[in-house]
């Protein structure tokens, strides 16, 4: 696989991700990668592409390697590979269904703790993407499949540990003041087991549905309405682009066609003109 084989280079070789170049070619090549999974040209190409950003990202927010300058140079390159991965994560939380693969739906829970310190990074700007992950997280938290919910109640622990601020912020906005006590317990599920957390979400579920359909609902279904927005313009502009490279071949070959045959019709007047003057001196 391309993406395993430029990880093991990289890996082999530390030192090239230390490189302004090859950080700002990483950069460019995980936002065209990511462009790939969304469009549908890279079919199931979404878990190889949050395994290799992940680990590039992982190495780069080491201490040591975060302090150098060539990287602090590259903070936007760094910066674009965190959103991408980011948006694929999101994309392939979605698509998860635990009805028909209930292990992979748990093992890809259990690998965004996995990236925890990627996902819920002080680095991460992406305020949106918390309200997002909550939306999804809360769908998988109320899932007919106990071992998947047990996994998603591990993830909202991690959350409510890593991001308290930004979530008890949302939470307390989501819920509204009359729903005050809701958003105060649910920061407090972070001190309890997953049956115990589990068992909480089920006794307030009527309210926590309305308050999250009506919430989160909506950004969820805006996110996926610019994505598709996003896609169908990168794909005209890729079209054009191909058009506009195509018509220059054309346009190339069509001179390369004239010259030769300018060419070849210069070249036959003039051994015409040689052979008339051969044979008149022969005459």
């Amino acid at each position: 696989h391309t993406l395993s084989q430029l990880w093991n280079h990289l890996q082999l070789d530390q030192a090239l991700l230390q490189e302004t170049r090859v950080l700002t070619n990483l950069g460019r090549f995980c936002l065209h990668i990511t462009e790939a999974v969304f469009e549908g040209w890279f079919i199931n190409g979404a878990q190889p592409v949050i395994d290799f950003i992940g680990k590039v990202l992982d190495y780069l927010q080491q201490a040591d390697v975060a302090a150098i300058k060539s990287v602090r140079l590259c903070a936007q390159a760094t910066n674009t590979m965190r959103v991408v991965f980011l948006r694929v994560m999101l994309l392939r939380l979605s698509e998860l269904d635990e009805s028909i693969d209930e292990q992979e739906a748990i093992g890809f829970l259990d690998q965004m703790n996995y990236w925890q310190t990627i996902l819920f990074s002080t680095e991460n700007q992406e305020t949106p993407f918390i309200r997002l992950i909550c939306y999804l997280l809360y769908m998988k938290l109320t899932t007919t499949v106990q071992s998947v919910r047990f996994a998603a109640a591990r993830l909202w622990r991690t959350m409510l540990m890593q991001k308290p601020t930004e979530t008890a912020t949302l939470l307390t906005y989501a819920m509204g003041s009359e729903q005050r006590h809701l958003s105060t317990g649910f920061m407090k599920l972070v001190s309890l087991d997953d049956e115990e957390f589990v068992s909480w979400v089920d006794e307030n579920r009527k309210s926590l549905d309305i308050i999250f359909v009506d919430a989160l609902a909506k950004p969820w279904d805006d996110f996926v309405s610019d994505e598709n927005r996003r896609n169908e313009e990168s794909a005209k502009a890729r079209l054009s682009k191909r058009k506009d490279k195509l018509r220059q071949w054309q346009t190339e070959e069509s001179s390369v066609d004239d010259f030769l045959q300018r060419y070849e019709v210069s070249t036959n007047h003039w051994r015409a003109n040689v052979h008339a003057q051969e044979k008149l001196k022969l005459q």
